[in-house]
């Protein structure tokens, strides 16, 4: 499944009969996601002082962070998705929904998140010990 940029800067104006829930669970994840990249770039910053690297040589750790940042949004949405049902009113989510799928018989529908290889990398990196 393909994801488009505007979908994941939330650029994309969904029309009303969107499932809002859905959409804040996936706004709260990214940011929550953000502010952990964030404070993994902080504390790149931190450890690189103290190591007596110039700051001006940080070029390198914003990807990094960003990296970070994109596998904890990936992550927050599969630890909601492990969730043993699928939350009341989530059964209207579509099949071209980005990031959320729905699937089972009504009242045991199981939810699941539509995760390319490279976002599971992301969250492989994110999960690993630094």
């Amino acid at each position: 499944m393909y994801i488009a940029r505007a979908w994941s800067w939330f650029r994309h104006y969904w029309l009303p009969q969107q499932v809002t829930p859905v959409w804040q669970v996936i706004c709260l994840a990214a940011v929550t996601a953000m502010n952990d990249g964030r404070k993994h770039l902080w504390q790149a910053l931190r450890s690189r002082q103290r190591g007596g690297d110039a700051l001006g040589q940080v070029a390198d750790l914003v990807p990094k962070a960003a990296s970070h940042a994109a596998g904890r949004f990936w992550l927050e949405l599969l630890d909601f998705a492990a969730q043993s049902t699928a939350p009341t009113g989530w059964e209207r989510i579509g099949e071209d929904h980005p990031f959320f799928a729905i699937s089972g018989p009504v009242g045991e529908q199981r939810l699941s998140v539509a995760v390319s290889l490279a976002a599971a990398e992301l969250v492989q990196r994110v999960q690993a010990p630094e």
